[in-house]
């Protein structure tokens, strides 16, 4: 089911999302995620979590005509949420790495069973020090994408504790998603702050060879 209020982002999301159990919308805002889901009966109960209580709610005012027991409106903080109440399919976007980083921290600690999750998550920001994070707690990826939308590049991860492919530290399936100009304008945006290093004498040689590998696949698709 397409929604027009649904950004590209939101969709390569959505496509990721098989249905069948809860969803659980970390960060939701606008909630264009969990309505598109209500309105489609995907889930057996979607929860709304976020924290701005203009967002929850605004939210709540959208869906008081849906069947109360296939939603709950969460007004907390993501990481107070009981991370042993939480399965089916999590979901964080728009948010930054750290944050990320810091909620699922918190959802582990207080129970998170990572074999009862899907997550799918779209960073803003710290990428790096989230794949690192990620794939110290032992997960996988199932699926990755590469969305420009506005001028701005999106990396969007499909993750389980039993995907098929690495977490790398450049992306596994990324430069493979989408268009050669989109993966070329995103790689550039990567390789922009890391050459500048490189320019200062500061080297890693594992990130050189991951680069070198993803500008030939470039170069061989162009």
């Amino acid at each position: 089911m397409k929604n027009r209020n649904l950004s590209k982002r939101l969709t390569v999301i959505d496509s990721c999302l098989r249905g069948g159990g809860e969803l659980w919308d970390m960060g939701c805002d606008h909630g264009h995620l969990g309505l598109l889901g209500l309105k489609a009966q995907k889930f057996s109960k979607i929860h709304f979590v976020d924290s701005a209580i203009s967002a929850t709610n605004t939210l709540v005012n959208k869906i008081c005509d849906y069947d109360s027991e296939s939603f709950c409106v969460h007004h907390i903080d993501m990481g107070k949420v009981p991370g042993d109440q939480v399965s089916g399919e999590v979901v964080f976007s728009g948010l930054g790495g750290k944050t990320i980083e810091k909620a699922l921290a918190s959802l582990l600690e207080s129970g998170l069973d990572l074999n009862r999750v899907d997550l799918v998550i779209s960073a803003q920001s710290l990428l790096d020090d989230l794949r690192v994070f990620l794939r110290q707690a032992g997960l996988k990826l199932k699926a990755e994408y590469l969305v420009c939308e506005n001028s701005q590049y999106f990396e969007v991860w499909h993750l389980s504790m039993d995907g098929d492919y690495p977490i790398k530290e450049l992306g596994s399936l990324l430069w493979s998603s989408c268009d050669i100009s989109v993966s070329t304008g995103h790689l550039q945006k990567i390789l922009a702050p890391y050459r500048i290093k490189q320019d200062h004498g500061h080297q890693d040689l594992n990130k050189d060879l991951r680069i070198s590998e993803i500008e030939e696949i470039l170069q061989s698709s162009s």
